[in-house]
């Protein structure tokens, strides 16, 4: 995640995984132990899949919270949990570990602007710290081994 900031608001540019079915042991392999944020993508006749519910960890890293939401004996979203177990799911993730502050402007913007299904949008508040907050989402090539946000002006 890179951040720039000036008088009318905050711009970050995040870097999305390459998107993977899900697979509750294919995602233990997959997703890493750090903070962030996780897209969890519904695929409906063929279009391309769509976001139905960002989650966001920061103490415990995306490996343990993508265990937590769909283990019902930790899941603070059970009932959305059960609804989501039968649906045909994708996932991809994004790393934000340098404030809790940026990742909630970061959740907000990405819940305002796709309404996912599972998140209550009208809900959702920026942390106040900047005037607007804008996001530019990338994602990651096929050949990329990790994460790395070209040098590009925003």
């Amino acid at each position: 995640m890179k951040k720039k900031t000036d008088e009318s608001g905050a711009y970050y540019t995040i870097m999305w995984s390459k998107m993977y079915k899900y697979d509750k042991y294919e995602a233990q392999r997959i997703l890493p132990e750090l903070t962030g944020i996780l897209c969890l993508l519904e695929k409906k006749d063929s279009r391309d899949p769509r976001p139905i519910l960002f989650y966001n960890c920061w103490r415990e890293g995306l490996k343990i919270a993508i265990k937590n939401l769909f283990d019902p004996m930790f899941s603070r979203l059970r009932e959305s949990a059960e609804a989501l177990s039968t649906r045909e799911l994708y996932f991809k993730y994004t790393i934000v570990d340098q404030s809790q502050q940026d990742m909630k402007d970061i959740l907000f913007w990405l819940i305002r602007s796709y309404e996912p299904e599972f998140n209550d949008f009208m809900k959702i508040r920026h942390t106040g710290r900047h005037k607007n907050v804008y996001v530019r989402e990338l994602i990651m090539s096929d050949d990329s081994v990790i994460e790395k946000i070209p040098r590009v002006g925003m």
